[in-house]
């Protein structure tokens, strides 16, 4: 099933797919045309990719792992240049 959902870097509207199955929602996806943000989840493993970069993890990593701090750094970094884009673009179209 495909559905919209708020994209996590430019606030614009993204593709949001998933399947359910017996135990629940066993593959996700979001995926933003205009920043080219990506996840993905299925059957327990996670990728996800900003900026280019891509991450890949398990349901068992621990929340201590660095890669949570890479991810959060690199979402911060794409949200601001984001912004700064959208007000550069605003102020000389």
């Amino acid at each position: 099933m495909t559905k919209t959902t708020k994209c996590p870097i430019c606030n614009n509207q993204a593709k949001w797919g998933y399947y359910s199955g017996p135990y629940g929602i066993e593959e996700e996806h979001v995926n933003c045309q205009k920043c080219g943000y990506y996840y993905e989840f299925a059957y327990g493993n996670y990728l996800e990719a900003v900026r280019g970069k891509e991450y890949i993890w398990h349901h068992t990593t621990k929340y201590t792992n660095p890669i949570f701090k890479r991810i959060k750094r690199d979402l911060f970094m794409a949200r601001r240049n984001w912004k700064k884009l959208r007000k550069n673009y605003n102020k000389n179209p």
